[in-house]
Formats: structure tokens, sequence, C-alpha cells
């Protein structure tokens, strides 16, 4: 049994979480007996177990995630910005740089009335190359640097350059769901593994709640 402290973070798919185990940590959520975020890697989970009215759906296809309600201060943006770059094959110098890069353009987005992540990646698809090499500080005329300033473009554009436009549907905080919606659950609706192919508010989502809960003094597992 989880206590009212804890909120836990449940990744899978409807075939992958042992439907005793999601069974009871539904049912003591629903109670106010710690909260529940389940992250859906497949397409089920919201469809069969998401009460209507009571829980909270949070779908990045539908860009309903009211993400700079969720991130206020520049430290919070910061944050957000390493979650959502992926490390993997990117020397650590360019990997903090391209932090540094992206964490500048959600600031300056976030400085926006009615600003969403669909306005941050068309400030990401609209950045050159050239800013970019200058911003990371790389020598032209060094072949090594030319190529990690192209994967540092790729890899820029490939996770932040594709949040969709958001649609009419009402959008989720998961502020809001922390501090006022203690018996909802939350669904994540990922569609794939949170890093294999899922959409990189996901990973930014999960980060958000995590960091939300221990400044609060909360547990999370």
């Amino acid at each position: 049994m989880i206590d009212t402290q804890t909120t836990v973070i449940l990744c899978g798919t409807n075939d992958t979480i042992p439907s005793d185990i999601l069974q009871l940590l539904l049912t003591q959520a629903r109670h106010g007996r710690g909260r529940l975020m389940i992250v859906d890697e497949g397409s089920q989970l919201a469809r069969l177990h998401a009460v209507q009215d009571a829980d909270l759906l949070l779908d990045p296809a539908e860009g309903n995630w009211d993400f700079f309600a969720d991130h206020i201060t520049q430290h919070d943006l910061a944050c957000a910005g390493e979650a959502i770059l992926r490390s993997d094959d990117l020397p650590s110098n360019i990997f903090n740089g391209l932090t540094c890069v992206l964490g500048e353009m959600i600031w300056e987005v976030a400085g926006k009335p009615g600003a969403q992540l669909h306005d941050l990646s068309t400030k990401v698809r609209a950045f050159e190359y050239q800013s970019l090499a200058e911003a990371l500080r790389l020598d032209l005329d060094v072949p090594t640097d030319v190529r990690a300033g192209w994967t540092a473009l790729a890899r820029l554009q490939e996770d932040a350059g594709r949040f969709p436009m958001a649609t009419s549907r009402p959008t989720t905080s998961l502020r809001r769901w922390l501090t006022t919606r203690a018996r909802s659950v939350l669904f994540l609706k990922a569609g794939a593994g949170v890093n294999d192919g899922a959409c990189r508010s996901v990973q930014a989502a999960i980060d958000r709640v995590w960091r939300l809960e221990e400044d609060n003094g909360r547990k999370v597992a």
C-alpha cells in the first residue's frame, strides 16, 4: 500500500502492467491514498481505465499540456529543456550547450501571451545552423566541430521541433493536479516507450511531476 505522501508514476501498457497491481493502485489513488500518474506507452490504458469527469488526460497529440503554467521560473524552464533533449550520442559539452540554447528559446517563448509548446517548435525549426554553431562556440574550420554542430541541430529539431498545435481540448496542468485533484488519476498518453519513440514532452512531464513533488517534500516512486 502506498501512503498519502507518495506519488506513483507507472509506465507501461495494458499488457505489461500486471492487472492486479494496476487495480490496487487505481483503487488507492481514488480513495485519496497517494497520487497516481499512469504513463500509457501503448494505447489502451486510458480508454479502459480512465473515469470520465473524474480523471485527467494529458495527450501530447492534442497539445493539451499547460506547459507554461507548470514552469514558472527560468530555472523551471531550463530543467524542462534538459528533460526534453536526449543526451545519447552527444558529447557532454555539446549536450550542455544545447540545453542552454533550448532553455533560452523556451524562456523567450514563455513571455508571449498564450504561449504553448507548438510555439517553441516553430522557433526551433527556424533556428539556423550558423546561429547554433555560434552559440556552441564551434570552429567551422574543424571537421569534428562541423559534424558536432549538425548532429546537435538534428537532435534539437527532432526532440523539440515537433510539438503539435493545441486543439480545443481543455488544458491539463500538472501543478493544479498536484494541488487540487487528490483523487483524480492522471493518464499521460505516450503511445510509445518514454525513451523509445514517445513525444519528448512525455519525459518533460514526468520530470516535472518529480520535481514539483520533491520540492514539496513528497515522495515519488
